[in-house]
């Protein structure tokens, strides 16, 4: 790949999210959790087939007891630059299966909540949890040092009748097709 100054400008710009208006009492890491899973979001498309334009709302869909809820709910209250990102703070995980088009699931969800099942239904997972992009996860966030990193299942987003801009695929740590 090779690396000139957009890519840096992209870089920069992609990893500028809307975060000083969250809580001073809040955990950093859900923050940046937050931060990316919003950014990422912004660059979802849905596939032409879908019946959806491109330019329809997104449903960003999140437990309400997750710690990111909050961090969620303070940034999705600012705009997008060309797509609005509705935020869906649900009570139950059954109820990630109907409407949502990106999913941010936590490490202690159920086991019963099935990735694939979502994806099938039309939502692009992300979370944390190691193994994540195996058990049918779209995207995970992986913390590398200090710092958070994402790698992304490309058969997951398929399946979700969705894409990632190609230049957020190459700031990916790792592209895979996972079953």
């Amino acid at each position: 790949m090779k690396y000139n100054h957009w890519h840096s400008l992209f870089l920069l710009l992609f990893l500028t999210v809307p975060v000083n208006a969250a809580s001073e009492t809040s955990d950093p890491e859900n923050t940046l959790k937050a931060a990316i899973s919003y950014n990422l979001a912004r660059f979802v498309t849905r596939d032409p087939q879908s019946g959806m334009t491109d330019t329809s709302p997104l449903v960003f869909c999140v437990h309400k007891d997750t710690p990111v809820a909050a961090e969620l709910a303070f940034m999705s209250a600012a705009k997008g630059r060309k797509r609005t990102i509705i935020l869906r703070e649900l009570n139950n995980y059954q109820d990630f299966y109907d409407g949502c088009d990106i999913s941010f699931i936590s490490n202690n969800n159920p086991d019963t909540l099935s990735l694939k099942r979502m994806a099938s239904a039309g939502s692009v997972t992300i979370g944390t949890k190691e193994g994540f992009l195996k058990d049918g996860g779209g995207i995970q966030l992986v913390k590398n040092g200090q710092k958070f990193a994402f790698s992304v299942n490309i058969t997951a987003l398929k399946l979700a009748h969705k894409t990632l801009s190609s230049r957020v695929l190459q700031l990916a740590l790792k592209v895979e097709a996972a079953p």
